[in-house]
């Protein structure tokens, strides 16, 4: 009984992980798309003219939140996957593997309670990684938006 709500419990930390995620990722590539489209925009204006510094500014504050938006969507899961065996089945090479299903099916059930919470520290890891990227991305969207505000005054 006490296994089956360590599993529980593994499972809908994974499954939060996840959707964590995956929001990160919705929110990075929102920031990308705005971001090309004002770099459009700035690109095609003739407000700038006269502020062509400035207009480098923005559009270097806007390639930085991309390219840390582009950075933010990659998964970046340290495989340590060869070496350590935590994540037992869990792990995708094992998993693309012909016999998983009987491996999964013969695991003992602390093996695998063991692999679910290696694989929720593998996402946490990861998830940790990617709002920090999308941190660094946000807080130069809003440089982006200050500057170009500011030199409109």
């Amino acid at each position: 009984m006490a296994s089956d709500n360590r599993i529980e419990l593994l499972s809908q930390t994974t499954n939060h992980f996840n959707r964590y995620i995956l929001q990160a990722d919705k929110k990075a590539a929102i920031v990308i798309s705005g971001h090309l489209a004002f770099i459009g925009l700035l690109i095609n204006s003739t407000l700038w003219s006269e502020r062509v510094c400035i207009l480098y500014g923005v559009i270097g504050l806007s390639l930085l939140s991309i390219g840390s938006g582009i950075y933010t969507v990659f998964p970046r899961f340290v495989d340590h996957n060869r070496e350590n065996a935590n994540l037992g089945n869990l792990n995708w090479r094992v998993a693309s593997q012909g016999d998983y299903a009987e491996s999964v099916l013969d695991e003992d059930i602390e093996r695998g309670v063991e692999s679910l919470a290696a694989s929720n520290e593998a996402l946490a890891s990861v998830l940790r990684r990617k709002y920090r990227w999308l941190r660094v991305s946000l807080v130069a969207s809003g440089g982006t938006i200050l500057i170009a505000c500011l030199s409109l005054v």
